[in-house]
């Protein structure tokens, strides 16, 4: 009765738009629905956990117990948001296929996050469906793609082909060209290191006697 209600509004053209429930929490309902029974399918259980609010699922499970005519049904279905009425007609639509059909677990991207998709012809559900799986490629290509930086665990978390060249930058050391210190004038002639206190490295070689040589007797 619920996708009769949905087939007038769209036939009525009041249900406009394009209306989207993320892939996983749908598939999350199928196999949810797939452990449950028709007694339990009448209360609705689990409905809450995909936002159908619980004053909604209190009503809908009285209108299953005591409504007498489709008016009835049609006038509260009218009092519901058009995402929620689409998660009712999910719930029972997949409830239905569980108790009078071969039931089976999908995989989860045949699953379509379009929630007005049981009411497309089957060229459109295809077409849509590839759609999806473009965008699907397209998203994990471009993550592929996204530059990656290095996490050295300090401030500084990426290396750049300078740092790798000359060091990073904090350890750089400055040469102030100005400062006769820093930068020794060449032009004043003689060695410009020599003002260096370089230590002087000296090696004195032991003396070798050779086979002939004679020993100093004490």
């Amino acid at each position: 009765m619920i996708s009769e209600f949905i087939k007038k509004k769209l036939d009525n053209h009041e249900l406009e738009g394009e209306f989207t429930y993320p892939r996983n929490q749908l598939y999350q309902m199928y196999f949810v629905l797939s452990r449950l029974d028709a007694e339990r399918f009448v209360k609705l259980d689990f409905i809450v956990n995909f936002g159908v609010a619980p004053s909604t699922k209190t009503e809908m499970q009285h209108i299953l117990e005591e409504a007498t005519s489709k008016n009835q049904v049609f006038q509260f279905l009218e009092s519901v948001d058009a995402l929620t009425l689409l998660k009712l007609h999910k719930y029972f639509f997949w409830a239905d296929k569980k108790l009078h059909s071969v039931f089976f677990i999908e995989n989860k991207d045949q699953i379509s996050e379009d929630m007005l998709i049981d009411f497309k012809s089957e060229e459109d559900q295809e077409q849509y469906r590839k759609s999806e799986q473009l965008a699907v490629k397209m998203n994990a290509t471009h993550q592929s793609k996204a530059p990656r930086t290095i996490d050295l665990g300090r401030s500084k978390n990426t290396i750049t082909k300078e740092d790798l060249l000359f060091g990073a930058g904090n350890n750089r050391k400055a040469v102030n060209i100005a400062d006769e210190e820093d930068f020794p004038d060449l032009e004043l002639g003689g060695d410009p290191f020599a003002a260096l206190d370089a230590p002087k490295m000296t090696s004195k070689r032991p003396q070798t006697r050779g086979p002939g040589a004679s020993r100093k007797k004490p």
